[in-house]
């Protein structure tokens, strides 16, 4: 594995991988690496903290226009699936266009009711 560093012995010379791909390893420098670790951990705390105001909003908001009995796994469920993250709505976006490229490409795949009777076969269920 190659972190772009040389592991010098020190403990303050060890590389360390962080989520965003940037790699850290000389944590006595004032100025260097270490803040940019210091950025990246007060970027993702604000962003939690703005995500649980929002579904702190979207509870109430739904709890006084409904009121239902929902759970609070039930809300979570619900606020993820209206709200989906940065990752899953670019993952979307890609699936969406990938198929209106094999679309232009005349590919057209299964018809549902093809697909279903293949399912009822398979799984022994009758027509109805």
């Amino acid at each position: 594995m190659s972190f772009g560093c040389k592991k010098t012995g020190g403990a303050s010379d060890v590389p360390v991988a962080y989520p965003d791909k940037r790699v850290c390893y000389n944590f006595n420098s004032p100025v260097g690496d270490v803040s940019l670790v210091h950025k990246w951990l007060v970027n993702t705390m604000a962003t939690a903290e703005q995500e649980l105001e929002q579904f702190r909003q979207f509870v109430i908001s739904r709890l006084g226009a409904d009121s239902t009995d929902a759970t609070l796994d039930e809300l979570f469920d619900l606020w993820r699936h209206e709200n989906p993250s940065e990752e899953l709505h670019a993952e979307n976006v890609a699936a969406i266009a990938a198929s209106i490229e094999d679309f232009k490409r005349g590919e057209r795949g299964t018809l549902a009711g093809e697909h279903s009777a293949e399912l009822r076969r398979e799984f022994g269920v009758p027509e109805s």
